[in-house]
């Protein structure tokens, strides 16, 4: 049977890398292998991949000597594989269910010496929502249907599709005899994918979505804004270098109009040349147009492709520009934004989602609204910092332990909580008031860890921190807004908020594999570890809760605390009466929402009471004996810290199905796991004896546990705030580059081009799809 090899470069891909090789290895097919190739890359995706090479014997872990980009890293696994066929795939895309049976079937129609060289297929685009949208192969195929097999002679029309690697698979012997190795630099696949279509003999198409193209944010080519972007020119270059047919083939009418379309494409993209380059980019563009001209009976398209076309012959940029203005308030009136039809959004839809803007300006901050925008027109104060925790509740936490480092280290600089609940020496503002709206307005630093309302405008001039006070075990972002089923408009308004940050804190490895899949943001991840960690053992703490409490110092606390369960589910019962029976000694509280808890009185009888003002949540973590819970991230916390935890989780099968969970908690050594009641009286029995002691494991500590030893606080300090502290974004304009010289680098690995502070993705992964 046929073998087929899959092989993907990996480089900062931890938060997307677990689902692309998961759907890969959903394949039963027997007779696959997956080679991913750790470009030296600097998160935890090398890890990861370790993790599945070491559990399924199909995944094989390669790593280059040093850093050398997605294309040398693609031909050195090349250079293992052993497949049939060879598949190109991106490490932060994923394969569609049944996508390699699907190919398999279509390459065994043929008999083996006569078996297709290339077999390019269909893919759908994964946006931000999960939604899948369809590719533009369709359309292709409704002009022009191609013969069952085919050259690039018999149907130039395959030169109009996507010329990317992700889409088809390639006969290896084929690739091999052809000697066609990836270059170093960006837009590489644009001269890896023409001459393979030029030198294929047989080519044949499977009119199915085999892949999922991930339409990230940010970390990928496509979304970031430099003069890199230069090098499309010289990758199309190459490919005209490599074609040998006489003036005026199809095959050079073919190539030149894809040629013109993608860089064209590459100019109007807001996010890819900077504006002080545009005026080079285009007359480069103009003089390709010039010299790749195929023959006389080039005859100009119709339409927008078709003035871009005339611009370029005459080199007239300022009509470009016109035309782009022109183009984009056309787009703007008939579809609600300036790139068209494929953000679904007409005109109704964009005035509603303004008006939600403005009432949530006017709303939130009521009627101080006016005074904080103007506020917001005066300078900031860099020396002013505020600080907020969730809810606006008592200063606790990770961001007290920055305020009480910052004062230490900065005593100069002024902070101030914005609170309900503040502590004797705070400088405090009470949310709402013009004091907070002015604080907020003025800041030059905002950390808090949970999301500011939505009225709240971050300045370019300030930074804003974000803390991740727990491990995110459930769903959050742009993960949960997918699986609530929300919206464009929903998603437009989360990212908005996301885009205010210019560093997010991670408590652990884990949460920053969370981190880059659910927020795709743009800011730096500090990966330090939790500062002042809430749960941690003391004694002080345990003595002073039992005391806030009305309890003896040396009482048994126990507390049980669910997560809150999505429409159409209920939490499992816990009868608080019946585990006070069951543990003589017991004081047993469930915590509810609010600070409300639920114990039992000395007659068996259930009441309810509000925590006190001095006692949080994390409090009661730290202080309990035994925490019995399900998928909040602070039950993980406490297990890293040594505390006793019980997983409860009679609904397991039911609430991991849904998608919210991020891990398998049944297989992280987190602590014994009970599926029903009778199972947790034994765990509960077990773990009130005197000699019970719960070890954690180098895995629970590895994967959430801090970064490294000791407290963090300081390191997160001295980056947010020290001489070094720089806020994330694009590189200052440098002007574009000189012309680049057109020689192919050697095709040996170890004489790639290194790029060690390149992009985190070099890989032409979507410049045809936009």
């Amino acid at each position: 049977m046929l073998k087929i090899s899959i092989i993907m470069p990996v480089f900062n891909v931890q938060g997307f890398i677990r689902e692309c090789l998961d759907s890969i290895l959903a394949s039963s097919y027997p007779h696959l292998e997956v080679i991913g190739v750790n470009d030296c890359s600097p998160d935890q995706s090398g890890q990861i991949l370790a993790e599945y090479a070491a559990t399924d014997s199909r995944v094989r872990a390669l790593r280059t000597p040093h850093n050398i980009g997605s294309g040398g890293a693609r031909n050195l696994g090349l250079d293992s594989a052993t497949g049939d066929y060879v598949w190109f795939v991106d490490s932060d895309d994923r394969v569609a269910p049944d996508a390699i049976d699907g190919i398999v079937a279509k390459l065994e129609t043929y008999e083996a010496d006569a078996r297709p060289d290339v077999l390019v297929f269909d893919y759908q685009r994964l946006t931000e929502t999960g939604d899948l949208l369809g590719s533009d192969l369709p359309g292709l195929l409704r002009d022009n249907e191609p013969p069952e097999a085919f050259n690039l002679s018999e149907w130039p029309a395959i030169a109009r599709y996507t010329h990317t690697t992700w889409n088809r698979v390639v006969r290896r012997d084929f690739l091999v005899d052809l000697g066609l190795r990836f270059h170093a630099g960006w837009y590489q696949d644009v001269p890896w994918t023409y001459p393979l279509l030029l030198a294929a003999k047989h080519i044949t198409l499977l009119n199915r979505p085999g892949y999922h193209y991930r339409q990230r944010r940010s970390g990928s080519v496509t979304r970031t804004s430099s003069d890199r972007h230069f090098e499309v020119l010289m990758q199309w270059e190459r490919v005209w270098d490599t074609i040998e047919a006489p003036v005026d083939d199809p095959i050079r009418h073919a190539v030149f109009h894809r040629m013109l379309w993608h860089c064209m494409q590459v100019l109007g993209n807001d996010d890819r040349v900077m504006p002080v380059s545009r005026r080079s980019f285009f007359y480069r563009v103009a003089n390709l147009f010039s010299t790749c001209l195929p023959g006389p009976s080039y005859v100009r398209p119709s339409g927008a492709e078709g003035t871009k076309h005339f611009l370029l012959q005459h080199r007239w940029y300022l009509g470009y520009l016109a035309t782009r203005v022109l183009r984009r308030g056309y787009n703007r009136l008939r579809w609600g934004h300036p790139f068209g039809r494929s953000f679904r959004r007409g005109r109704l839809a964009t005035f509603k989602s303004a008006m939600a803007r403005v009432r949530g300006l006017f709303g939130a901050g009521g009627a101080a609204a006016p005074y904080y925008a103007l506020q917001r027109r005066l300078s900031p104060k860099d020396k002013l910092v505020v600080f907020a925790t969730e809810g606006y509740g008592r200063p606790s936490g990770a961001c007290a332990a920055i305020d009480a480092q910052l004062a230490e280290m900065y005593p100069e600089l002024r902070r101030v909580w914005l609170t309900t609940a503040p502590r004797p020496d705070d400088v405090s503002a009470k949310p709402g008031t013009a004091a907070a709206l002015r604080a907020l307005a003025r800041a030059g630093h905002v950390i808090t860890d949970f999301e500011l309302d939505e009225f709240v405008v971050k300045r370019r001039d300030t930074t804003h921190v974000r803390v991740l006070s727990q491990t995110p075990i459930e769903a959050i972002g742009l993960d949960l807004l997918r699986l609530e089923g929300r919206g464009a408009e929903d998603v437009e308004r989360l990212l908005a908020r996301l885009d205010r940050w210019d560093f997010v804190v991670s408590p652990n490895r884990h949460a920053s594999e969370i981190v880059d899949r659910a927020f795709q943001i743009r800011a730096d991840t500090l990966e330090f570890g939790l500062p002042g960690r809430a749960i941690e053992p003391d004694d002080e703490r345990r003595k002073r809760v039992r005391e806030e409490l009305g309890l003896a110092a040396d009482a048994r606390l126990l507390c049980h605390h669910p997560a809150a369960r999505p429409p159409g589910m209920a939490a499992p019962e816990f009868d608080v009466v019946h585990v006070q029976r069951l543990l003589p000694g017991t004081t047993a509280l469930a915590i509810g929402d609010g600070g409300v808890v639920r114990r039992a009185d000395g007659d068996g009888v259930l009441v309810s009471q509000r925590l006190p003002a001095t006692v949080d949540v994390a409090d009661l973590y730290a202080a309990a004996d035994i925490v019995v819970g399900d998928y909040r991230g602070a039950l993980v916390d406490r297990a890293v810290a040594g505390l006793p935890v019980v997983l409860y989780l009679p609904d397991w099968a039911e609430f991991s199905a849904t998608g919210r969970v991020t891990t398998d908690l049944t297989r992280e050594g987190i602590g014994p796991v009970a599926h029903d009641r009778h199972l947790l009286d034994e765990h509960l029995r077990r773990m009130s004896e005197r000699d019970y002691i719960f070890e954690v494991t180098d895995n629970l500590r590895h994967r959430f546990g801090d970064w490294r030893p000791g407290d963090p606080c300081d390191e997160v300090v001295r980056r947010v705030f020290g001489p070094s502290a720089k806020r994330p974004g694009p590189a200052p304009p440098t002007g574009p580059p000189s012309p680049p010289h057109r020689q192919t680098p050697p095709a040996d690995v170890t004489s790639l081009t290194v790029h060690p502070a390149r992009s985190p993705s070099d890989s032409d992964q979507s410049t045809a799809v936009n």
